[in-house]
């Protein structure tokens, strides 16, 4: 039961809410797996990790899904995201030269597949953007610069041909006008 209102809280509100992480609920935030202090104006960092949840035992467990939670400057920690993967890696760059970085979060789900989320700020909070193409069944997705310069986020997949090849297809993509957008140039 604890769960599932620990479950309903952080979905509507975002924020680990405080009465979730004393000892007598056992609930508290697990060792980060990933984390990137940063610069920007309200953000002191941001960590993905899992959270400690007691079962019907008593006993300490880990939550399947990890959550990338940002720690304010002033305030209390909340959580943007969950997804369930593992290694993840984080990194910030600012992907369209607004000034701003963007927050890229590369992780593995299963086996072969790697996925690529993007977040980026807005207001006091990082918002994650649409990026439902940043998915490779290799280890293929990374953050690469043009000969200008310009970060692009390349993603290598494999395709099958009736003839037993595996054509590899890469894709770049660019952030334009907040968007993650297939990069033609």
């Amino acid at each position: 039961m604890r769960q599932l209102v620990l479950a309903w809280v952080l979905l509507c509100c975002g924020a680990i809410p405080a009465w979730a992480t004393t000892a007598e609920n056992g609930f508290s935030q697990k060792s980060a797996e990933a984390s990137l202090t940063l610069e920007l104006r309200t953000i002191a960092r941001v960590d993905v990790s899992a959270l400690w949840f007691a079962d019907s035992e008593g006993d300490r467990m880990p939550t399947a899904e990890l959550y990338l939670t940002q720690y304010n400057r002033q305030g209390y920690p909340r959580i943007i995201d969950g997804f369930t993967g593992h290694t993840p890696q984080l990194q910030a760059v600012d992907l369209d030269g607004d000034g701003q970085v963007e927050i890229l979060l590369r992780y593995k789900a299963g086996g072969h597949q790697t996925l690529m989320n993007v977040y980026r700020l807005e207001g006091n909070l990082l918002r994650r953007l649409p990026s439902d193409d940043l998915v490779s069944d290799r280890d293929g997705i990374e953050l690469q610069y043009t000969s200008a310069g310009e970060p692009r986020i390349r993603v290598i997949s494999s395709r099958d041909t009736n003839a037993d090849k595996v054509l590899l297809v890469t894709t770049d993509y660019r952030l334009q006008d907040g968007r993650l957008v297939e990069a033609k140039d």
